[in-house]
């Protein structure tokens, strides 16, 4: 930050300063002596001392507590036109599969039979369009004009051979008014297939291939990323001060965890990893002032007001799923 680097510097100064004073004679101090005629050896000169910067590994909250308790088997995530971070749909080496509800936010876990994760490995190895990372989207034909439209995409996750392949997709149905306009390609049409299953849950493997019903899926972590926004003014809406709220993660707000990147025009973002006890402090801790967040949602966001840098501060609690590790700010700065 410009702050701390300048008080680094006047901290140079200051020291220079304290050295130029104690090698100056005092006014009014004896005469120096004859210089002797032999040179005397150097006094050794003490080391400069250099603040200690900790690495981001060593920032408490910012590396993951418990870690990942399950390998990845595929995740589907889809949005039209607008994307953001969402849960989508996650098959687990364990057979748990977590979604998302379309209402509310909600996030869900069930149970599958090892004959119905089996089914799930089976279809995944039968679409040869999961095998390496690739991009199958629509291809307007030449001279062709279509209307303005939003579309669907797609983005497969899935394990392969050592590796994790990132697939994404678009929805033919999307461009079934103008077919005539368009190329789509057959991989385009096999992952949507593919999509439309997996979103359905199970239904497509049939009811025996469910052991535990639904119920609420309970993180044993969150990710918790901190937005800073000074100087603009504090918005007449935000009635609670940041500083107010006795965050269970440590004060000063602007110094929790670590730095997620860099910001040109601003102090970057923080983060840190919570437990689930930590998540419910938070939770407490901003009810205390009139705040309310529901740590059932996948992911949301809480604003306050941040008088002492004239601005405001975003404090956005997500889920974490059993598969996915790292520190806070590759967490923090992964697709989703």
């Amino acid at each position: 930050m410009i702050v701390r680097s300048l008080k680094m510097q006047q901290l140079v100064l200051l020291l220079a300063s304290a050295v130029a004073a104690a090698c100056t004679p005092p006014a009014g101090s004896p005469s120096a002596a004859p210089i002797p005629t032999t040179t005397p050896a150097a006094t050794p000169r003490l080391p400069t001392p250099v603040p200690t910067i900790p690495k981001p590994s060593e920032i408490p909250g910012t590396q993951d507590p418990l870690g990942a308790s399950a390998t990845l088997v595929i995740r589907l995530t889809s949005c039209s036109d607008a994307c953001g971070p969402v849960a989508g749909t996650v098959i687990l080496d364990d057979g748990r599969i977590i979604w998302q509800d379309q209402e509310g936010g909600r996030v869900q876990e069930a149970q599958l039979t090892p004959a119905g994760l089996a089914t799930v490995r089976e279809r995944i190895a039968q679409i040869d369009a999961l095998g390496a990372d690739a991009n199958y989207g629509a291809e307007l034909r030449p001279g062709k004009e279509p209307l303005p439209r939003g579309t669907t995409s797609y983005r497969f996750v899935v394990p392969h051979n050592g590796r994790i392949v990132v697939v994404t997709s678009g929805e033919p149905a999307d461009f079934a008014t103008e077919r005539d306009l368009w190329i789509i390609p057959p991989e385009m049409t096999a992952l949507a297939a593919f999509a439309a299953q997996l979103n359905a849950r199970w239904a497509w493997l049939g009811a025996d291939a469910v052991a535990v019903a639904a119920h609420p899926y309970a993180p044993a972590r969150y990710l918790v990323t901190v937005g800073l926004v000074p100087g603009i003014g504090v918005p007449k809406e935000f009635t609670t001060e940041v500083d107010d709220v006795h965050w269970p993660f440590g004060n000063p707000i602007e110094s929790v965890g670590a730095a997620v990147g860099t910001s040109d025009d601003g102090p970057p973002p923080r983060c840190l990893i919570v437990d689930a006890k930590t998540a419910a402090a938070t939770a407490s801790a901003e009810a205390a002032k009139g705040g309310k967040r529901d740590l059932r949602e996948w992911s949301n966001t809480r604003e306050y007001g941040w008088r002492r840098a004239n601005g405001f501060v975003q404090v956005t609690l997500r889920q974490l799923l059993p598969h996915q590790s790292g520190s806070c700010a590759e967490l923090a700065l992964a697709a989703s």
